[in-house]
């Protein structure tokens, strides 16, 4: 390591993590106080545990710091650059507030609503009567902050959405900046590369002009290949976006252990019940990543064990007496209590949830694997950076064998064969680094690094060996597999590849070309970025996400803005197709819908002839024309209101609004009737 860099990577009063740490305990406490005592309760011990908390452990701490200590260089960068990226992607998330018939932001919009409406026992929006069987832990988190600063649901969902990126962006930072050794300004610059930059198909797509910005999301045949670039663009606020600072949030959590004042084995413990609440809050949140993330951690800690292996079984056996021989301080009781009062609160948290049981299948005929072309054009800048690193410290004939079977790889353009090549030689340069590193801080740099870059190149190739047989078929089995690995995947791969490169260019005395170096990636990777967000603008923050519904059927905002004001009821529409207005009137005014988009609501619930059901009774409902046969219909399917509008008069004729003359209307404008059953 060079030692000047050594200067540039400053020391951790733990303000960040104990900060975050804090931001997501809160939540946590509130759901478990208010599921057993009610939601006020909730509110009150949800503040004042966690601000406790900190109180205590600031107060059984072994060194009392000053203000001036606490608030050290490393905490006010990181709390810059937060805020600095917060306003940022707020600002950015305006530049399309219009929740238009476009990814599922329909979808997301009702599901945030709801769980604001009801946050402990989360019902379904788009069918009545249904629990809600989805990741609510982010959904929660935003309802929780929302209700202790008043916000509405719209402001929710773009607060959520920025937060959600700019935590992101601030633990990517600091694993670098505290934990990697890396320079601020190389910490910065990689930071943003990772969250703004896009695949070889987004730089290509932007500097042709394209306006087909979906295209680099499916270069992988019959999957779906986001990119966080591009999950950010789409607006959608899904698990798999919300959940994107987890992985390296946990981690930088992790590291603030491993610096406390206790002896070995109790930091190993609380690492080790941090990773299993860490486990229990992915499965919360998407627990379609729980497998990606552990792997990351197992990897992590069997490499920490080989890097201590010395006297190793020595030290297994000790391990119970050292922990419990520090477990009765004041301090260490804490942390233990606040991990174990999470993993409770999370496991009752995530009884809403039905694990699909569908089974794992081989990559074989006639599902297709990725092709070479494939894999470059989504990894290629990060396969290349680290391919770069490596053969700038080429030193043993290990590493020439591992050089060949890439080269073999290449030849035969076998996108396997080229990611076990590469792999292989990552994974020697590892246990190479890792064996002549001293002291144990430098050692346990190599661990972090090594860590985030073996694994997410073994679950690249786990795509390529095995996927999840869900419900969809042909050449899109594997769509919904490589959609959670390749999410899950970009940052710590990318973050590998670029911090990698970055010290081989020192170590290698070529600290020249860093400059030009990075000038060049800030030149291409975030240009596809800069020329989707031209795209994706659509309409005046002003208008509540209703400019564009407005322009395309008018009279629907102020049928919105009516229902908004209303206690939440179940609303009647018309049904369409999936990605479509339909449901968008009960969805944007707060209300649950008698049924949304079908196929969703069936692959979620799991009732396909319920959901057939009522597909035909709200067609019956529309067609009769008898009104006191409808309205009889519609009081039995409990429904309270009915909306006529622009899509039902499309499916159903101008003259349908004629057959409601018996239903008391609420609502009534050019456009749009809102009418009430009883």
């Amino acid at each position: 390591m060079n030692p000047k860099t050594q200067e540039q990577s400053p020391q951790s009063s733990g303000l960040f993590e104990l900060t975050a740490a804090t931001i997501i305990f809160a939540p946590i406490v509130f759901f478990i106080a208010s599921y057993f005592l009610g939601e006020s309760a909730g509110i009150f011990l949800s503040l004042l545990l966690p601000t406790s908390l900190n109180v205590m452990l600031y107060y059984y701490s072994s060194e009392k710091r000053s203000l001036k200590e606490l608030l050290c260089k490393s905490e006010i960068e990181t709390f810059v650059f937060f805020v600095a990226s917060f306003s940022f992607f707020l600002w950015a998330c305006l530049q399309w507030p219009d929740f238009i018939a476009i990814g599922e932001r329909l979808r997301d919009y009702a599901l945030l609503s709801a769980v604001m409406d009801s946050p402990i026992v989360a019902r379904e929006p788009w069918m009545q009567g249904e629990n809600l069987n989805y990741y609510l832990y982010w959904y929660r988190f935003g309802t929780y902050w929302a209700s202790i600063f008043g916000v509405s649901v719209w402001n929710t969902y773009h607060l959520l959405a920025a937060f959600t990126f700019a935590i992101f962006a601030s633990s990517l930072f600091r694993l670098m900046r505290c934990y990697l050794a890396v320079s601020l300004q190389a910490a910065t610059i990689i930071s943003v590369l990772i969250l703004l930059g896009s695949n070889f198909a987004g730089v290509l797509s932007a500097f042709s002009g394209s306006s087909e910005w979906w295209g680099p999301s499916r270069v992988i045949k019959g999957t779906i290949n986001e990119f966080p670039a591009w999950s950010f663009l789409l607006g959608d606020l899904h698990p798999h976006f919300l959940n994107l600072a987890l992985t390296p949030l946990l981690l930088c959590i992790a590291c603030a252990l491993t610096n406390l004042t206790f002896n070995w084995a109790l930091r190993l413990a609380l690492v080790l019940l941090l990773f299993l609440v860490g486990g229990a809050l992915h499965y919360n949140s998407n627990a379609w990543e729980v497998p990606m993330a552990g792997i990351t951690f197992g990897l992590i800690l069997l490499l920490a064990i080989f890097a201590f292996k010395q006297g190793f079984l020595e030290k297994i056996k000790s391990f119970p007496k050292q922990v419990i021989s520090q477990i009765n301080q004041a301090q260490v009781l804490l942390i233990f209590a606040a991990l174990i009062l999470s993993l409770i609160s999370l496991s009752i948290s995530c009884s809403n949830l039905k694990p699909a049981d569908y089974p794992w299948r081989w990559v074989k005929e006639p599902i297709p694997a990725s092709t070479f072309a494939e894999l470059l054009q989504h990894w290629g800048i990060p396969f290349f950076s680290i391919l770069l690193a490596l053969l700038l410290r080429l030193r043993s004939l290990n590493s020439l064998v591992c050089a060949l079977i890439l080269t073999i790889g290449v030849t035969m353009q076998n996108g396997l064969v080229i990611l076990l090549g590469l792999s292989a030689w990552v994974s020697l340069e590892a246990f190479i680094e890792i064996n002549t590193s001293k002291p144990n801080k430098e050692i346990l740099k190599h661990v972090l690094l090594y860590g985030l870059g073996i694994s997410s190149l073994v679950l690249i190739i786990l795509g390529e060996l095995i996927f999840l047989d869900d419900p969809y078929g042909g050449e899109n089995e594997r769509m919904n597999t490589i959609f959670k690995i390749y999410s899950a995947t970009w940052a710590p791969l990318h973050l590998f590849a670029f911090c990698l490169l970055y010290k081989e260019l020192i170590a290698a005395q070529l600290s020249r070309l860093l400059i030009p170096a990075a000038l060049l990636l800030i030149a291409i990777l975030p240009a596809f970025f800069i020329h989707t967000i031209k795209l994706r603008k659509n309409s005046n923050p002003s208008m509540q996400g209703l400019a564009s519904i407005e322009q395309q059927f008018p009279g629907s905002a102020d049928a919105i803005r009516f229902l908004r004001g209303q206690p939440r009821r179940t609303l009647l529409e018309s049904q369409g197709n999936a990605y479509s207005y339909t449901s968008h009137v009960a969805t944007l005014g707060g209300q649950d819908s008698y049924l949304g988009w079908a196929n969703h609501v069936g692959l979620l619930t799991g009732k396909h002839e319920e959901v057939g059901r009522r597909e035909k009774v709200s067609e019956q409902i529309f067609k009769e024309a008898n009104c006191e046969i409808k309205r009889e219909l519609a009081q039995k399917e409990k429904i309270d209101l009915i909306a006529v509008g622009a899509l039902e008069k499309q499916k159903y004729g101008d003259l349908v609004a004629q057959g409601f003359g018996c239903f008391p209307k609420l609502f009534v404008n050019t456009g749009y009737l809102v009418l009430a059953v009883k």
